[in-house]
């Protein structure tokens, strides 16, 4: 079941923009694929949920204040958390994991889900000789710490990147220069929880928790050139 409400304005002879929603979602008999590490040997296995509610608000603004300049930001808030589930295997590590004795995970956040995201972009475009064009843009994004597992145990911090743009278009033909992840922000954007085989303890059939990260996108620039026929 979903419900949403919003609205949007238009104003200053169409060179703003404002849309704004908030949404009230609850799913009911979800399916997940979890690893089971509480025996001597990892296995998948499929976990049914009751349910899960989720909320939040999406809002926008768009904005000209001239016709060379375009500016927009996005902003969304994402309250997410499971409301019936309780797997009907409850290991030792489902135990530990939850702090509880039948494996609640009730009130966790869902996995990869941010609360807070905020994406902004700037462009500014001329005309430049007869059909030729300079732009100029630039793009931000900001998304806070997401949990990798339903055990909200591990989580991957927020992040802050930024991208530049700059090129010229003549006719059927551009050429771009850009940077992206321009001042080398290293936080990892995706990963998952696993298990370590690494470091087995002898006296416990419960192998050890471990998380697999992917390594932050580098520093990258380079130059493209393009052409319409």
């Amino acid at each position: 079941d979903s419900f949403e409400l919003g609205g949007k304005y238009t104003g200053d002879n169409g060179r703003l923009i404002l849309n704004a929603s908030f949404y009230y979602s609850i799913y009911k008999d979800q399916q997940i694929g979890v690893i089971d590490s509480s025996g001597p040997v990892a296995i998948s296995r499929t976990d049914n949920i009751g349910k899960s509610r989720s909320y939040g608000i999406e809002a926008e603004a768009m904005w000209s204040p001239i016709d060379q300049i375009f500016l927009r930001a996005a902003y969304t808030y994402t309250n997410s958390k499971y409301t019936d589930y309780i797997p009907p295997r409850c290991s030792n590590v489902d135990s530990a994991d939850t702090q509880t004795a039948n494996c609640s995970f009730n009130g966790h956040e869902l996995p990869f889900t941010p609360k807070h995201q905020l994406n902004r972009s700037a462009r500014y475009e001329t005309e430049v000789g007869e059909d030729g064009k300079f732009y100029f843009e630039t793009d931000s994004r900001f998304v806070t710490k997401r949990y990798m597992s339903a055990s909200n145990l591990f989580f991957l911090p927020y992040y802050t990147q930024f991208d530049f743009r700059v090129g010229y278009e003549w006719k059927n033909f551009s050429i771009e220069g850009y940077v992206e992840n321009a001042f080398g922000n290293n936080a990892p954007r995706s990963g998952t929880s696993t298990v370590d085989y690494g470091y087995f303890d002898l006296n416990s059939f419960n192998l050890p928790r471990g998380a697999l990260l992917a390594l932050a996108p580098r520093t990258t620039w380079g130059v493209k050139l393009g052409a319409k026929f």
